[in-house]
């Protein structure tokens, strides 16, 4: 197994920038010389964090629009990370199509989806529950932007732009179906909400910000299985043995990487759990309840303690 060396330089098109001083020296000049200096088996490439543009370089070797597509198809290579290097040449596809310049992490981050932290997530998902199931209602400029469109329908059982009256019933009944898990054999009465909260930000900004709270304590909280859990560590583990055989076998190798994902990232805080949102909305009447008590003062131990114990057995 090949040991790897990398790091990163600064350049533009045509011009490398050298930062040598001194007292430091241009990566261009130290590199080589480690390389030189060290085991026959160490490999050293440098990685370059500006855009150079698609195609090869004066010696033959390909050109990434990303500094982490090089990462995972150049250093790493295929051996070791096909499906990222693959998913990063996709992003660079479509990048290209799109006119984006892949120069920036910000630039990266337009064609990334799900981005952001493990809280946005959940606060994502609970507005995304509330507008698909009829608790949050749409502002008096959505439904006039839609009537606009010749191509979109205002479906009005659901309050939501849509394709057409097909698209509106299947909407429809999927609403249905789903309100009634909420609230098996019962009827639900939505009450139009009072609150200001209706985006993602403004939750977070509300329970995190203003509450300070955390969602894995004021929320139902649903994680995978067992089974699931330990195939995705397994998996992870693989990987550093294979990328990184001897930190891999070192006191901070395999056996901390166990402790920290069951004691930490699983248990403590919940990195791969969700919340439940069908507890979460069982039996709500509005918006408000869910802003008000559910996600504030709703004592959901009974239920969070059951998947705290089936963690803790496998930890």
């Amino acid at each position: 197994m090949k040991k790897f060396l990398t790091t990163r330089t600064d350049v533009t098109s045509s011009t490398l920038h050298s930062y040598s001083s001194s007292r430091y020296s241009n990566i261009h000049f130290t590199i080589p010389e480690i390389l030189e200096a060290g085991p026959a088996k160490l490999v050293g490439k440098i990685l370059n964090f500006a855009n150079l543009g698609s195609g090869t370089d004066s010696n033959g070797a390909k050109r990434y629009q990303s500094i982490t597509t090089e990462l995972y198809c150049n250093v790493l290579g295929m051996e070791l990370t096909p499906n990222a290097c693959l998913y990063g040449q996709s992003l660079e596809r479509q990048a290209s199509n799109s006119g984006v310049t892949l120069d920036s992490d910000t630039a990266i981050s337009k064609l990334v989806n799900n981005e952001g932290e493990i809280s946005d997530s959940i606060y994502k998902s609970i507005v995304a529950a509330g507008r698909r199931l009829g608790f949050i209602l749409p502002e008096v400029e959505e439904l006039e932007a839609c009537q606009k469109k010749k191509d979109k329908y205002w479906c009005t059982d659901v309050k939501l732009c849509v394709g057409n009256q097909t698209d509106c019933d299947e909407i429809a009944k999927t609403r249905h179906e789903e309100l009634q898990k909420i609230n098996p054999g019962g009827n639900i009465t939505i009450v139009p909400q009072g609150t200001s909260i209706k985006t993602w930000k403004d939750l977070s900004d509300y329970h995190a910000g203003a509450k300070k709270l955390t969602w894995f304590k004021t929320m139902p909280v649903a994680c995978p299985s067992t089974k699931w859990l330990e195939t995705y560590l397994n998996k992870s583990l693989e990987f550093e043995e294979l990328a990184m055989p001897e930190f891999y076998a070192s006191p901070l190798g395999n056996k901390e990487h166990r402790r920290l994902y069951w004691d930490v990232w699983v248990k403590e805080k919940k990195l791969l759990c969700h919340v439940n949102i069908t507890s979460l909305f069982h039996n709500v009447k509005s918006w408000d309840e869910i802003i008000n008590d559910r996600i504030i003062n709703y004592n959901w131990d009974g239920m969070n303690q059951q998947v705290e114990k089936r963690v803790a057995m496998h930890s």
